[in-house]
């Protein structure tokens, strides 16, 4: 278990600073979370995080779910991502679908702080809708396979909506289209 940590740890400080360098687009990130069956079990969940991009097509995100109910903060996930845009780059494409492979960490678990359960995450978002030049870039209708790393499981979990907001960047949309 310790191995899967320490790779994941090390491939996203690899993966970040090289993002970084690239001119990166810096987005936040939030919206509902459910997990539809497994995992840390039913209720709702928020969800928030930082997007960082930069590459054509690919952006990595570090966020973090919180149960909402019925137990506020009963449980608690942080994670990382990386994303691939299939319909064409992240600008201009305005259209696109993203494939997001990453992986997430209980912190809280059942209201006990401490690692709980990982998870490996494969996550499809068939909709997505802007990119950073326009300021928002909407991930609609989201679906994903959650692959639980001690219980040898995997569970569902969905996004109707997350809202990526890149402000500052809406201001250099309107300076272009005048």
């Amino acid at each position: 278990m310790a191995r899967y940590k320490t790779a994941v740890a090390l491939f996203v400080c690899l993966l970040v600073p090289s993002l970084a360098v690239a001119a990166p687009d810096l987005g936040i990130a939030f919206g509902p979370w459910s997990f539809a069956s497994g995992g840390p079990g039913p209720g709702i969940y928020a969800y928030s995080g930082l997007a960082l991009g930069g590459v054509s097509r690919l952006e990595v995100e570090a966020f973090g779910v919180a149960e909402l109910m019925p137990a506020p903060g009963a449980t608690v996930l942080a994670g990382a991502s990386v994303g691939l845009s299939l319909g064409g780059p992240r600008i201009p494409t305005y259209f696109n679908v993203v494939v997001d492979l990453g992986y997430i960490q209980t912190l809280v678990d059942d209201g006990l702080p401490g690692f709980g359960p990982a998870y490996l995450m494969l996550r499809l978002s068939p909709l997505v809708i802007g990119n950073p030049l326009h300021g928002h870039r909407d991930r609609m209708f989201s679906l994903g396979l959650l692959y639980d790393l001690e219980e040898r499981s995997l569970s569902i979990v969905w996004n109707v909506l997350i809202v990526h907001w890149y402000p500052g960047n809406d201001s250099a949309h309107e300076e272009r289209r005048r």
